[in-house]
């Protein structure tokens, strides 16, 4: 019985409304921010971190504790969310998070949120000005700073114009002629736009004691994946990581999501961490009813039927994480023909889908070595399966379809929980 079109049904939407079960994780999360909101001092923060496999349900969690936390607390924390993936670089993050920092500014000073002044809203504009520059003219950079000279009359603290006047001789109380008697140019790279961020940070919280800042930075992992496969690449995109970390300085709240194996070497300071493990197969078809509450009363009756009802119950035994259990079903529902048989069987063109640039001869012979396929497989046996060719394994970690144990050292691999239905028996059984 085939299943009308879905219009709404997306297996990566992390919509909060979406959220089912792990109701303990989300009171950890909850709570961790919660208590930090309540016991602030000047100059300490909060960072905590999820971690967990590739679809295993950590932005989802994140974001609907964040999103119950803003409902209570947004009035005067400010909420930054940022999603790290394919960003490519330190800097187009960085400057989203002074872009969204300064609307979220905006937007409580406009709500009647009193401990948000005009001055520290032109505070944060400076931030995301300097945010929009490399290399600039003193004098060019000067007449676009100055439409926020409020920020020079910020009563308490003050460290961003501070630290900007001592490094740069940059001073947004300057004059039209001293403006444009500037000479010279300045250079705004990564370290000092992250510098600057933590200066406004500061400056944020010493103006009221209830005034916060709550940044979440999701997918961190997805900076550069490609970079796995590259030493010199990698050692960039670690860099530009702990660049990131840094921010961590800052006293405010971070709440950071990133995959296991991306982890490794980068959080040994942080105390607050959680490791998600997948869902069990009772809550995987919760997610689904939740899912698919939008849309059309016939396609619920047909996966209602006893033919599809059974195909449900394998699938939540057989997928590794919520992700593929949504991502399988997506794929039988609109393209398996046969609709009966094996389950394995029935996904065999998945991967047409999935990874189209490769073979299927060649994904087949890649994929036996995962056997079983939680099994972790060296470099060196990986490059047989490719038939020696480097070329072929930069186009399977590209396509991510095998995974780095450790991303900063990358010696072993995993097969994609997404083609782990290549290596289950064709009878069906797990």
């Amino acid at each position: 019985m085939s299943v009308p079109l879905f219009f709404q049904f997306q297996p990566r939407d992390v919509d909060p409304a979406l959220f089912v079960d792990r109701s303990r994780q989300l009171r950890w999360l909850e709570g961790l921010v919660t208590h930090y909101l309540y016991n602030r001092t000047v100059d300490k923060g909060l960072v905590v971190a999820v971690l967990g496999a590739k679809g295993v349900g950590k932005s989802i969690l994140s974001r609907k504790a964040l999103g119950a936390l803003r409902d209570k607390f947004g009035r005067y924390v400010a909420f930054v969310t940022i999603d790290c993936r394919r960003k490519l670089s330190q800097r187009k993050v960085l400057r989203e998070i002074a872009d969204s920092l300064h609307q979220e500014l905006a937007r409580m000073k406009t709500s009647g949120a009193s401990e948000v002044t005009p001055e520290l809203v032109d505070t944060a504009a400076v931030v995301k000005t300097i945010a929009s520059y490399t290399h600039v003219k003193l004098s060019t950079l000067h007449e676009n700073l100055a439409v926020f000279k409020n920020a020079s009359n910020l009563k308490v603290g003050g460290k961003l114009l501070d630290f900007l006047r001592a490094e740069f001789n940059i001073a947004v109380s300057r004059d039209k002629q001293e403006r444009q008697a500037l000479e010279g140019e300045v250079l705004l790279d990564d370290t000092t736009l992250r510098e600057s961020l933590i200066q406004l940070l500061r400056d944020v919280r010493i103006q009221d004691p209830k005034l916060d800042v709550i940044i979440y930075l999701d997918n961190i992992d997805e900076l550069d994946h490609d970079a796995c496969n590259d030493a010199s690449k990698r050692e960039q995109i670690r860099l530009e990581t702990i660049g990131l970390l840094d921010l961590c300085r800052a006293p405010v709240g971070f709440v950071l999501n990133m995959r296991s194996y991306y982890a490794s070497s980068l959080l040994r300071d942080v105390d607050n961490t959680y490791t998600l493990e997948s869902l069990p197969p009772e809550h995987m078809a919760q997610m689904l009813q939740v899912r698919l509450a939008g849309e059309r009363e016939e396609i619920r009756e047909v996966l209602a039927s006893d033919q599809w009802s059974a195909t449900l119950e394998e699938l939540s035994r057989m997928a590794p994480t919520p992700l593929v259990f949504l991502r399988w079903l997506k794929y039988l529902a609109e393209w398996d023909e046969v609709g009966r048989g094996p389950i394995a069987t029935r996904l065999e063109g998945y991967n047409n889908h999935h990874v189209a640039n490769v073979s299927p001869e060649q994904l087949r012979v890649v994929a036996r070595i995962f056997d079983p396929p939680a099994r972790t497989v060296q470099r060196a046996e990986l490059l047989v399966a490719c038939d020696g060719r480097e070329a072929m394994l930069s186009q399977l970690i590209h396509a991510q379809v095998v995974l780095p144990r450790d991303f900063w050292e990358p010696n072993e691999f995993t097969l994609d929980p997404e083609l782990h239905y290549m290596l289950i028996p064709s009878e069906g059984t797990p």
